[in-house]
Order: C-alpha cells, then sequence, then structure tokens
C-alpha cells in the first residue's frame, strides 16, 4: 500500500503553557454525570499537532492506519514522531523514528537508535513498516 493513499499529513509538535479545565483527581472519571464542582482550573503543558509543509520542517507524520482502513477510506490515524525532533517522553510513546527522503512518496523510516517498524499497542495492534513510500504489513 502507498503511504500517499493513507492521507499522510507532515506535522509539528507545539507545546503551548495555557489554562484549561480538567477532572479533579478524586473524581471517579466513569462516573455517567458531571457538575461544575468535579473540575478545575488549571495552567501548564498542552501539546498541540500543527500541519507542516515538507519532511524537513517535521516533527512528525500523521496518517490513516494501514491495517484499519476500508473501502469507504475510513480508519483511526497513526502519528509517528521523529527521532531527534521529540522527546522520548512525548505522547503518543514510546516509539520514534528516523526518516529518510523528500516527501511522501520516498518516505522510509531507517534504523536509528530506534526500531524501524511501526508497532501498535493495543487496538488494532498494527506492525509495518514503511519504505520508499509503500508501507508494508508484517
Amino acid at each position: 500500500m502507498r503511504l500517499l493513499d493513507l492521507e499522510p499529513q507532515f506535522c509539528q509538535r507545539v507545546i503551548k503553557i495555557e489554562e484549561y479545565s480538567r477532572l479533579k483527581s478524586d473524581r471517579d472519571p466513569l462516573a455517567q454525570s458531571f457538575t461544575e464542582d468535579d473540575f478545575e482550573l488549571v495552567t501548564g503543558e498542552r501539546q498541540y499537532r500543527y500541519p507542516a509543509d515538507t519532511l524537513a520542517e517535521a516533527h512528525g507524520i500523521s496518517f490513516l492506519c494501514p491495517k484499519c482502513i476500508d473501502d469507504n477510506g475510513h480508519a483511526h490515524s497513526v502519528v509517528c514522531w521523529f527521532e531527534g525532533r521529540v522527546p522520548d517522553d512525548a505522547m503518543p510513546g514510546p516509539g520514534r523514528w528516523n526518516p529518510t527522503g523528500t516527501g511522501y512518496s520516498d518516505l522510509s523510516f531507517v534504523p536509528g537508535a530506534k526500531s524501524n517498524s511501526v508497532r501498535l499497542h493495543g487496538g488494532c495492534n498494527a506492525h509495518f513498516l514503511m519504505t520508499n513510500g509503500l508501507v508494508e504489513l508484517t
């Protein structure tokens, strides 16, 4: 399957410090309903993903799951952050990949300090390689 068939988008990871509302730690996240008293305002880091135009400026890439895509082009999204461009503790994790190529049509994940294969843990448990713009399920 070609990466271009999976609606790829190079992306940048941007961290912003901002105020946001979150469920208080002593509340049951599986409760059927919540009131305003169940939430608190906090200030902290929030991670955002913005489109990038080129591989050179990208921190990672998102695309549709090659295992789950159906005939209508529906699937969950996969995000692969690039080694050395996004910290190992950033989500999603833990993987980081070493990209080579000029764009979507010839992108490869090559061995670096981390693995060159992509393995999703949980959900569909997809496992695949990206070589020269082709995505091969293993």
